[in-house]
């Protein structure tokens, strides 16, 4: 007999869900370590690898927050990465991330909705 395509169905859903989980906990993490180079760097922007280190995790959210069905993600992580492109200040950099910062933990919310913020 053949396997009911519902069931099919539920089950690559509920894969799909799980992956996005991990994504958002990656995601959490990255913003945090994001947050942390921005403050070691102080009042300026950080550079060297880790200002390399900065641009990677906004480009790396910035590309794969669609494919998790978290536009919101990508869009805001573009402009994270943009600011960072375009040598905005500290400040900017920090204004950006924040908004980075709510769309993960917006989506966050979406999955586990009793998920509380992330910790900055």
């Amino acid at each position: 007999m053949l396997p009911d395509v519902n069931d099919k169905t539920a089950d690559r859903n509920e894969r799909f869900r799980q992956l996005q989980k991990m994504f958002i906990g990656a995601a959490v993490d990255d913003v945090s370590e994001m947050g942390a180079l921005l403050e070691a760097a102080g009042d300026a922007t950080p550079g060297g690898d880790a200002g390399a280190r900065f641009r990677k995790l906004a480009h790396d959210l910035r590309g794969t927050g669609g494919g998790y069905e978290f536009p919101a993600i990508s869009d805001t992580a573009a402009q994270v990465e943009d600011s960072y492109l375009a040598e905005s200040s500290a400040e900017a950099l920090r204004q950006s991330l924040a908004l980075l910062r709510g769309a993960v933990d917006d989506a966050r919310r979406v999955l586990e909705p009793e998920a509380e913020r992330v910790s900055e």
